[in-house]
């Protein structure tokens, strides 16, 4: 590799590895064997090259989304029916109770 650092190693096939890697249908370890690299030398090299995620591979990112999405939903849910209860209850609202709902969050 020259200093640019954006060369394959010579050596192995790369087209059919990039084929195999962006298939899918094999293991990534077993594709990582056949060229002679561990499988998380084989991802970080798919990553600094640009090769498409793997199929049915899914962004981390977006699963993070996601899940930040539902979390923010569920607390949203939940602070409405606080606010209902609290409503209702108005002066009856004690401390304890208040602090129970609270922790229940």
């Amino acid at each position: 590799m020259s200093g640019g650092g954006d060369e394959l190693p010579v050596g192995p096939d790369w087209v059919r590895i990039r084929q195999d890697y962006e298939q899918g249908a094999r293991p990534v370890s077993a594709i990582a064997g056949e060229a002679g690299l561990e499988a998380y030398k084989l991802s970080a090299l798919a990553k600094h090259q640009g090769w498409r995620l793997r199929k049915g591979a899914r962004p981390k990112a977006i699963a993070t989304r996601e899940t930040i999405a539902r979390l923010k939903s569920l607390l949203q849910q939940r602070l409405v029916e606080l606010e209902g209860q609290l409503g209702t209850l108005g002066a009856e609202a004690t401390a304890a109770s208040s602090e129970r709902d609270i922790r229940s969050m």
